[in-house]
């Protein structure tokens, strides 16, 4: 929405899914974990309003089945610096630096190494 004009923008945001993902916001950066059109991958997601990439997109498990209710917490944004960290329902945690339009995981993510 801008606040300016009061005009409402319909936000594309690549792998969302209403139904599973939960969307965190962060000025104009949007966190959440995504669903891939086949359904069978869960990734980590984070995007800005203004760019039509996802600044950060990277996998975190591999489903089979059926679907749980949810597939992973909502992501918890950090200030300073700007960072979210993902918690995927079964899977290790993964915490988000984001600098500008870039974003790369923090060297003391557990599991990259």
């Amino acid at each position: 929405m801008d606040r300016s004009t009061g005009r409402i923008t319909q936000i594309k945001l690549p792998d969302f899914d209403p139904t599973y993902s939960d969307v965190s916001w962060y000025r104009d950066y949007a966190a959440y974990c995504g669903l891939a059109d086949d359904g069978d991958r869960v990734s980590a997601v984070v995007a800005q309003i203004s760019v039509r990439e996802p600044l950060y997109k990277k996998q975190l498990e591999k489903l089979a089945g059926e679907f749980p209710e949810s597939i992973c917490e909502a992501p918890l944004w950090q200030r300073q610096p700007a960072r979210v960290t993902f918690t995927p329902l079964g899977g290790e945690k993964q915490t988000v630096e984001v600098n500008g339009r870039f974003a790369d995981l923090t060297p003391d993510t557990p599991g990259e190494e």
